[in-house]
C-alpha cells in the first residue's frame, strides 16, 4: 500500500505568511508529491478571505478549508488517514462521546462523575485504525524551510527507528537555542541514523528537544496521533499543540525517541502573534511586521522572497528574520 502523508496547514489572518510556507515548501521539498496539503485557516475580515481565495488559485493543488469549528474541522481533515466511510463516521462518534465524557460539563460527564465516586468508570470506546501506511505532517503559517529534504527519507526512518514518537524538521545539530524561554540548550546525546537523520531520547532532552509532540513541523504516525486527538478538547492550534505536548509522557515507554536531519530545514519566523490564548509567547522583539502592514503589502502585489533564505542555518526552532520581498505582479 503507498504511503499516505496528509499535511496539515494551520493559518489566521497571515496569507502572506502562508504563502511564504507553502511557497517554500514546494522549493525544498524533493518529493512533494508525496503529500497531500490541507490548508485550515480562519479570516477574521472580508479582506483576509479575499486574500486566502488568491491563495486557492495560486496553489490549485492545495486543499482550503475555512474555519467553522476549529476542532471538527481538524478532524474532517484527517480522517482521510481512514479508507472506508464507515471508519470515519465511528472516529467521529467515538470522539463526540469521548469530549462528552472526559471535558464537556454535561449531563453524561456529570453521571460518569458520580459513577467514579463509586469505583465504576465509563471505558473509553475503541478508534478504528487508520491506512497502515498514514502518516501526518503538522505546519504553520509562519514556517520557513530552508534546504533541501525528503519526505520519504522522514518516512522510511520511522520505519527504520520503530520506538520513535515522530520526526521533526525544525531541530539538529544547530539548535542550540530555545527563542521561546530565551535560553541556550544543551544538543542531546544523537544516534546517527542512515541519510543524515538522527535519533535521540527525548526523555532526557532539554527545552526543546524534550518537547517531542508539536505543531510546527513535525511528521507523526496517523495510528499514534488519531488516538490521541480523539481524547482531547482543543479549539485552535495554540490548544492543541498544549494538549499534545500536556500527553507527551504517554508515549515516554513505547516511544522515548525523537527523530530529526542532522541540520534542521525548517524554522518558524515570529514576526507577528495573531492569538491571545498564549499571551507569553514571544513575538516580533528584533522584527516584527503587523498583520495588517503585511496584508496591505500582500495586496500591492508583494510577496516574500523565499529564495533568500535558502541554506539559512538557524539556532533555534524559532527565530526572528527580517523579510525580503519580491514584485509578483
Amino acid at each position: 500500500m503507498p504511503t499516505k502523508l496528509l499535511v496539515s496547514v494551520f493559518s489566521r489572518d497571515r496569507a502572506m505568511q502562508l504563502d511564504a510556507a507553502l511557497r517554500s515548501f514546494y522549493l525544498h521539498c524533493q518529493d512533494i508529491q508525496l503529500a497531500e496539503i490541507h490548508v485550515l485557516y480562519r479570516a477574521s475580515t472580508p479582506g483576509y478571505e479575499a486574500q486566502y481565495r488568491l491563495l486557492e488559485q495560486a496553489y490549485p493543488q492545495v486543499f482550503f478549508v475555512s474555519e467553522k469549528n476549529f476542532r471538527e474541522d481538524v478532524e474532517g481533515m484527517l480522517l482521510s488517514c481512514y479508507e472506508r466511510v464507515s471508519q470515519r463516521r465511528w472516529y467521529r462518534f467515538v470522539s463526540k462521546i469521548n469530549r462528552l465524557l472526559l471535558f464537556d460539563n454535561s449531563f453524561i460527564a456529570k453521571i460518569a462523575r458520580r459513577l467514579a465516586k463509586l469505583e465504576i468508570k465509563l471505558r473509553i470506546l475503541p478508534l478504528p485504525f487508520p491506512l497502515k501506511e498514514s502518516f501526518i505532517f503538522f505546519m504553520v503559517d509562519d514556517n520557513l524551510f530552508v534546504r533541501p529534504f525528503s519526505l520519504r527519507a522522514a518516512v522510511q526512518a520511522l520505519h527504520a527507528v520503530p520506538d520513535a514518537i515522530g520526526f521533526s524538521l525544525r531541530l539538529g545539530r544547530n539548535t542550540t537555542y530555545t527563542y521561546s524561554l530565551n535560553n541556550n540548550q544543551e544538543l542531546p546525546k544523537f544516534e546517527e541514523i542512515a541519510g543524515g537523520v538522527l535519533a535521540y531520547d527525548w526523555r532526557s532532552g532539554q527545552y526543546d528537544f524534550n518537547y517531542p509532540l508539536e505543531v510546527s513541523s513535525s511528521i507523526y504516525r496517523a495510528v499514534q496521533i488519531l488516538p490521541l486527538l480523539a481524547s482531547m478538547a482543543f479549539r485552535n492550534p495554540n490548544t492543541l499543540e498544549g494538549e499534545m505536548a500536556a500527553r507527551s509522557r504517554w508515549f515516554a515507554k513505547r516511544f522515548p525517541k525523537l527523530l530529526c536531519f542532522d541540520t534542521s530545514v525548517a524554522f518558524c519566523n515570529p514576526v507577528n502573534k495573531v492569538q491571545t490564548i498564549s499571551a507569553g509567547n514571544r513575538a516580533g522583539l528584533a522584527h516584527h511586521y503587523t498583520v495588517e502592514e503585511l496584508a496591505r503589502r500582500f495586496d500591492k502585489g508583494e510577496r516574500v522572497d523565499v529564495k533568500s533564505y535558502s541554506g539559512f542555518m538557524s539556532n533555534a526552532c524559532h527565530q526572528e528574520m527580517e523579510f525580503t520581498f519580491t514584485d509578483n505582479t
